[in-house]
């Protein structure tokens, strides 16, 4: 099994600032890269440059988009149909690092269980809290 290629997919420079924070937690990591969508920019634009991305690493691909719905995510789930590709949506840092640091651990880990370490990571990095909540538990 090839290392999944993980490209994440969002609304501005929202994924390009996360891919920096997660370099510096976790240091550099390869067959890594993100997309934009900017203003104005068309729907066929954003969607060629995933295909340019998706043909260049070519192979098993987690696509992390931050709302599902958007734009990223309607392209991600279109070209699912034609590339080997699995979707997440709520693009966090907490799912991004642990995705991150799976994959470099488990070489042999298929796309489809990197896809539920990335949607369980996103989900339990979210909490409510207080410190003395935080104390309580405890």
């Amino acid at each position: 099994m090839a290392t999944a290629h993980i490209l994440v997919l969002t609304h501005g420079d929202a994924g390009k600032a996360l891919l920096g924070s997660s370099e510096m937690i976790v240091g550099p990591s390869e067959k890594l890269a993100a997309l934009s969508l900017q203003p104005g920019m068309s729907v066929e634009t954003i969607t060629n440059q995933v295909r340019q991305e998706l043909d260049t690493n070519a192979g098993p691909t987690l696509v992390l988009v931050d709302v599902f719905g958007g734009t990223p995510s309607n392209v991600a789930m279109a070209l699912s149909r034609t590339y080997d590709i699995r979707c997440v949506s709520g693009l966090n840092l907490g799912m991004l690092i642990e995705t991150l640091v799976m994959r470099e651990s488990q070489d042999t880990l298929e796309l489809a269980e990197l896809q539920r370490v990335a949607l369980t990571a996103g989900t339990t990095s979210c909490r409510a809290f207080t410190y003395d909540e935080l104390c309580e538990e405890r």
